[in-house]
């Protein structure tokens, strides 16, 4: 296919969308089987314990003894819960999707027309503007955009994407307008593929279960031999008749079978569960409160976790004594559209001032890494990166605040007006303020975080973010040994990333399969993991961890995948499931 923009030229006619439709190279596509409610039951009935019991209890049966049966009413709700449990946990993640269904407007027939993200094939051209999530995999025709990858790869800055880049399905568009070619559909898409990894398989964990079950193992080779001695024994011995033996022999070796310690737990995890609720903790499975007793190493992000996700003023440091920069600060925000994060902090702590009238606005960009104003009276006016204005990047003010961690920007005067985007050059403009600005760490963090230390819990902060950053965010929240940084964009290798898993303690740059690998190496070191996370970059490794911690503000993909979703999205109340856990197991042992 010719990739002009000649009308008849774009996309694909209705006759060859039809075929490839036929042929299956569409974007709706069934997902990875997960395991079906018939291998859920047949699991939980078809085991060693129940059959066991079972046996016992036809015995029981053969001889008349009805009364001494009811403790199978104990095994039935023993598996009842068992299957309950992993099948609502099976609902959870196939429910999984990181892709919204959306209209959109698709090239056919040489014209523009309304088609679903479904009903998309392999080759189709799609126009996506401002608000759009992307819905496959893409190749940019033309046209230029922002976009937020944010929510997949965790990186918080906008990307700037144009003819000839690709484009990842689960995105979405922030400014600007492209015609795109799908390139990938269905379950070759990357956010398909992100998805059907996050839904494989996953058996309940639960230690208190599994020693039971080595228990039962135990007993069980031991109980066929030693039922038939004890019948024996009562029968020939004792002379007390084959129904009398029966239920001695069977009252004995049911002693044996731990049938009720099942029951106890999770009737204790059902009282755990209740009393988490109340507390704005909701426990989506229920042995997970259990597992969270024993985790010895805890992996955070910080957005969202340590962070409230905003930013604060800090400070606004003068660089020339005959001008306020407050002024000129408050004409800038007066005038400029921007409304990122950056420019919500400026605002709620510095009054806008007016009277001034703006001739040419440029919104800030990521890969200008500034914005700018032009005033009829002012001249112009830009806001941005020490090191794309007015060369700043080496003021000592500029470098002491990027040292701790703490985000820089330049305010800068040009005399001259300009009058179209190309015309500006913030580089012959002179710096006339350093603004400081911090990104706010949780209320009770820095508690919280010291209470998990003292309990024994090794935290690891993993974030898409730069790790000095990061790092240092990471030691105004408490930390233990956040200094020891790494940014994993320089490995090369999957085994580079794994050797860093034990020795660093922030970790940035880190990309959704990373943050796995880092998960995955951490309980191949026998620890077992707890791990909090927002975002689709989050959910490979939540769904890796012994136990995943989703807030309830993220993305709809973590809540899903998470055994935990803390609905008012603040870490500080894990202390609660903490000790919720370890109740539970004290209670049982």
């Amino acid at each position: 296919m010719e990739k002009n923009m000649a009308h008849t030229s774009i996309g694909l006619s209705s006759a060859e969308a039809a075929k490839k439709t036929q042929a299956g190279l569409h974007n709706d596509y069934e997902a990875t089987a997960s395991k079906t409610t018939t291998a859920i039951i047949q699991d939980n009935i078809f085991t060693l314990f129940n059959f066991l019991n079972v046996l016992i209890g036809i015995f029981l049966f053969a001889v008349g003894a009805y009364s001494n049966m009811f403790y199978l009413v104990i095994i039935l709700v023993n598996i009842t819960i068992g299957i309950s449990q992993e099948i609502h946990a099976r609902n959870l993640v196939k429910k999984l999707s990181l892709i919204a269904p959306q209209t959109l407007r698709v090239w056919r027939d040489g014209q523009i027309s309304s088609h679903t993200s479904k009903e998309l094939v392999l080759g189709d051209w799609v126009v996506l503007g401002a608000g759009d999530q992307i819905p496959a995999d893409l190749t940019i025709q033309s046209g230029r955009v922002e976009v937020n990858e944010a929510m997949l790869t965790g990186e918080a800055d906008l990307v700037v994407k144009q003819a000839g880049d690709r484009l990842l399905s689960g995105s979405f568009i922030v400014s600007g307008e492209v015609t795109a070619e799908v390139l990938h559909v269905g379950a070759d898409n990357y956010a398909a593929k992100l998805s059907n990894e996050a839904k494989v398989h996953k058996p309940i964990r639960s230690e208190l279960v599994s020693s039971i079950r080595r228990v039962s193992q135990f007993t069980s080779y031991v109980i066929v031999p030693l039922g038939v001695i004890l019948f024996l024994q009562a029968y020939f011995l004792r002379d007390t008749g084959i129904k009398s033996s029966v239920i001695v022999s069977a009252a004995a070796l049911l002693g044996m079978l731990p049938k009720g310690l099942v029951l106890l737990i999770s009737i204790a995890l059902t009282t755990g569960v209740i009393k988490l609720a109340k507390k704005r903790i909701l426990v989506q499975e229920m042995h997970a409160i259990e597992t969270l007793a024993h985790v010895d190493t805890l992996c955070l992000d910080k957005t969202g976790t340590l962070t409230e996700g905003k930013m604060r003023l800090e400070d606004v440091l003068p660089l020339q004594d005959t001008v306020d920069p407050h002024v000129f600060l408050g004409h800038y925000l007066a005038a400029s559209t921007d409304n990122n994060l950056t420019m919500q902090a400026l605002r709620e702590s510095l009054p806008a001032s007016t009277g001034e009238n703006p001739l040419t606005r440029i919104a800030f960009s990521s890969e200008r890494k500034w914005g700018a104003v032009s005033f009829d009276t002012l001249g112009t006016l830009f806001l941005g990166a020490p090191e794309k204005i007015a060369y700043s990047g080496e003021l000592p003010e500029v470098k002491a605040a990027q040292v701790a961690g703490l985000r820089v920007l330049i305010l800068a005067q040009s005399p001259k007006a300009y009058s179209s985007e190309e015309a500006f050059d913030p580089i012959d403009a002179q710096a006339i303020a350093v603004i400081v600005l911090s990104d706010i760490i949780r209320q009770n963090a820095q508690e919280t975080l010291a209470y998990l230390t003292e309990e024994g819990i090794d935290l690891k902060v993993i974030s898409g973010d730069n790790p000095i950053a990061v790092a240092a965010i990471a030691q105004r929240a408490g930390v233990p040994y956040a200094d020891k940084a790494i940014d994993l964009s320089t490995l090369a290798t999957e085994e580079e990333v794994r050797s860093a898993a034990l020795r660093y303690t922030v970790f940035g740059r880190v990309t959704p399969e990373q943050k796995k690998l880092l998960v995955e190496e951490l309980k191949a070191a026998n620890r077992t993991v707890a791990m909090t996370g927002d975002g689709v970059n989050d959910v490979l490794a939540l769904r890796e961890a012994d136990v995943s911690i989703a807030m309830a503000a993220g993305d709809s993909a973590a809540r899903q995948i998470a055994n935990f979703v803390l609905l008012d999205s603040d870490f500080t109340t894990l202390p609660d499931v903490l000790f919720e856990g370890r109740r539970v197991v004290n209670n049982v042992t």
